[in-house]
C-alpha cells in the first residue's frame, strides 16, 4: 500500500517549512521544549508571539520543574502555592523565577569561563586596613567614607537610549562627618538602608555617639539616636550598645552592660532588637553564647520564615575548637553548634544554586612537604525534615600546581566549582581563575583566564575577596596613589552576567542581607 503526501510548495518549487508550534500539538511540544536548552529557550521567544505565548506556558506548567527541579520543590512547600488560588498564583510567579533561575545558570558559566561582563571601580577613605568602616557591600549598593561626606552609588550599569551601557552616578547621603569625628559603623542593608555610626567630640570631657538609619534612594533619615560619652583624654567610654548584624526587618544590637538597668538587671545585658525602618524597640534576647561572637562573621539568615542569627566564636588556635552558632533570632536559643575542625584562615561559602539550602566552610590544611597545603571544603546542606544542617563528605584540592605569592589571596567557591587566586604583581591586581573543583583530591588545572583591573593603590595593606549572586568583590587597602601618606579602601565589582546580587526572597535564604560573604 502506497501512502502520499500533499505538501505545500514554494515559487521555487521546494517544500514549504511548516511551523512546528502550529503542527504539533501541546503534548508533542512539551517533549521537544524538554530537551531544548536555556540559550535557545530565550531566542525561540523572540521568533513570534505565538512562540512566545507557547513557551511561557511551557515555562508555567513543566519548564520549572524540567530545569530547576530544586526551585519546584522548594516553591511546592509554600502555603501559597496550595488550595484555592494557587493556579493564578503560579501563572504569575513562575516565569519571573524562572527567569531569574536561567540567569543564574549563565552566571555559573561565566564564573566557570572567567568572563566579566562589568566592573565597578570605587576609592574611598579607609585606615591602614580593611575595617567595619571601610568601603561597605549589599545587594546592589556600595557605600564608603569621602573626607566630611558618606557617598553611595549602584554598582552595575544601565542602559542609555543609544544602547551604551553607563556606570551610574556616586552620590552623597544627607550626613556630614565633621572634623575629628570618627565613623565607628557603616553598614549597608541590600534594600538600599545605610547605617551610620559616628562619634563627635562635644567638649574636652565627652563625645557624642550618634546612630542613624537612611534611605539612600530618598535620602530620608528614618531614625536617629544620640548618646553622651565621656571621655578623660586616654580613654573615651563604650555605647551602651554595639551593633550585631541586620536582618530581613530587624536591626540586633548587643547590649554592652554599662546601661543604669543593666547594672541592676543582668536579664539587661543581652541582645536588642529593633525594627530596621523605625528603630522601634522589639524584644530583648539573652546572650545566647558563653563566648563572643566574631563581630566581622556575625550574620542574619532565614530558615523556615524565621531569622536566625549565625555566628563564628574562637576557641584555642592550637586546638582548632572554633564552633558555628545558630541562635533563633526571637528566643535567643541555641538551634545548632557546629564545630569547625581540620582547616585554618576558615570562611563561610554559601551556595547560590537555585533552590538548594546549603553552605561550605572552606580553608585551609598543611600538608606532610616543604610549603604544600590544600583547599579544604566541608559543605554542610539543610535537613527540612530535622530542621537541622547535616555535613557531607570533606573535599580537598591541592594547590602546589598553582604558581601563588606567600600573600596571595584564594578565595574558592565549591558549589560554582571555580577557584581564585588575586596577587599583587608591579602592575597591580589580576585574577587568576582557576578549575574544576570537582573531584576530591584533585589537582587544580592552571589559570584559564587573567583579569586586569584599574589600581588606584601603590602599596597594599590588606585584601578581602567576596562574592554575591553573579558579582565578584575584591576590597583593598593602602597607600594612595598621590602625595603624602594618606590611606585608602578600594573596591572593585566584577560581573559575570545580568540580575545583580540580590538572592531570590523565599521563606528560606542563606545569603545574609547586609555583607557580602
Amino acid at each position: 500500500m502506497t501512502t502520499t503526501t500533499n505538501l505545500k510548495m514554494t515559487s521555487k518549487g521546494s517544500p514549504a517549512k511548516a511551523d512546528p508550534f502550529a503542527v504539533l500539538n501541546y503534548d508533542c511540544l512539551s517533549l521537544i521544549l524538554d530537551h531544548v536548552p536555556l540559550r535557545d529557550l530565550a531566542n525561540a521567544q523572540c521568533v513570534s508571539t505565538e512562540w512566545y505565548l507557547q513557551i511561557q506556558e511551557w515555562i508555567t506548567t513543566r519548564g520549572l520543574q524540567v530545569h530547576f527541579p530544586a526551585v519546584w520543590a522548594e516553591m511546592r512547600l509554600q502555603p501559597q502555592w496550595k488550595g484555592r488560588g494557587a493556579e493564578a498564583h503560579r501563572r504569575r510567579k513562575i516565569p519571573g523565577i524562572f527567569r531569574e533561575c536561567a540567569m543564574q545558570q549563565r552566571t555559573n558559566n561565566a564564573w566557570v569561563g572567567g568572563d566579566t561582563d562589568w566592573t565597578t571601580h570605587c576609592v574611598g577613605e579607609g585606615e591602614s586596613e580593611v575595617g567595619r568602616a571601610g568601603i561597605q557591600a549589599a545587594g546592589d549598593f556600595l557605600a564608603w567614607k569621602d573626607g566630611e561626606s558618606i557617598c553611595w552609588k549602584r554598582a552595575g550599569y544601565w542602559v542609555d537610549e543609544h544602547g551604551q551601557r553607563c556606570g551610574y552616578p556616586t552620590r552623597t547621603v544627607n550626613i556630614k562627618v565633621l572634623g575629628l569625628a570618627q565613623v565607628v559603623y557603616l553598614r549597608l542593608h541590600a534594600s538600599g538602608l545605610l547605617f551610620v555610626g559616628h562619634a563627635q567630640r562635644w567638649n574636652d570631657m565627652s563625645f557624642v555617639f550618634r546612630m542613624c538609619m537612611f534611605e539612600l534612594e530618598t535620602d530620608e533619615e528614618l531614625w536617629s539616636w544620640n548618646y553622651r560619652l565621656q571621655s578623660n583624654g586616654l580613654r573615651t567610654e563604650k555605647p551602651p550598645i554595639e551593633l550585631i548584624a541586620m536582618g530581613w526587618d530587624k536591626i540586633y544590637f548587643r547590649r554592652t552592660g554599662r546601661t543604669y538597668r543593666a547594672l541592676y538587671d543582668p536579664a539587661a545585658a543581652g541582645v536588642a532588637a529593633y525594627d530596621l525602618r523605625t528603630g522601634t524597640f522589639l524584644h530583648s534576647l539573652p546572650l545566647f553564647t558563653s563566648k563572643l561572637l566574631v563581630e566581622s562573621e556575625t550574620r542574619v539568615w532565614r530558615l523556615g520564615g524565621r531569622e536566625v542569627i549565625v555566628g563564628v566564636s574562637l576557641g584555642r588556635p592550637d586546638k582548632h575548637t572554633d564552633k558555628l552558632h545558630f541562635i533563633n533570632a526571637q528566643t535567643g536559643s541555641t538551634i545548632q553548634t557546629i564545630p569547625i575542625d581540620g582547616c585554618t584562615g576558615h570562611r563561610i561559602v554559601v551556595s547560590s544554586r537555585p533552590g538548594e539550602l546549603a553552605f561550605a566552610v572552606v580553608g585551609r590544611k598543611a600538608c606532610e612537604g616543604e610549603g604544600a597545603s590544600v583547599a579544604v571544603s566541608i559543605p554542610f546542606h539543610y535537613d527540612r525534615e530535622a530542621e537541622m544542617f547535616v555535613q557531607r563528605d570533606t573535599q580537598h584540592f591541592d594547590l602546589s600546581q598553582i604558581p601563588m605569592a606567600p600573600k596571595d589571596i584564594v578565595h574558592w567557591d565549591p558549589f560554582k566549582g571555580v577557584m581564585v587566586v588575586v596577587n599583587n604583581t608591579s602592575n597591580g591586581f589580576t585574577l587568576a581563575f582557576s578549575y574544576p573543583m570537582l573531584q576530591p583530591k584533585s589537582p587544580v588545572d592552571n589559570a584559564k583566564r587573567r583579569v586586569w583591573l584599574q589600581q588606584s593603590l601603590k602599596e597594599i595593606t590588606d585584601v578581602k575577596v567576596g562574592a554575591g549572586g553573579n558579582r565578584l568583590y575584591l576590597f583593598h587597602a593602602g597607600r594612595f596613589v598621590g602625595p603624602g601618606l594618606l590611606y585608602k579602601d578600594q573596591v572593585d565589582v566584577l560581573e559575570f552576567g545580568p540580575g545583580g546580587g540580590l538572592p531570590l526572597e523565599f521563606a528560606n535564604c542563606l545569603h545574609a542581607p547586609d555583607r557580602v560573604d
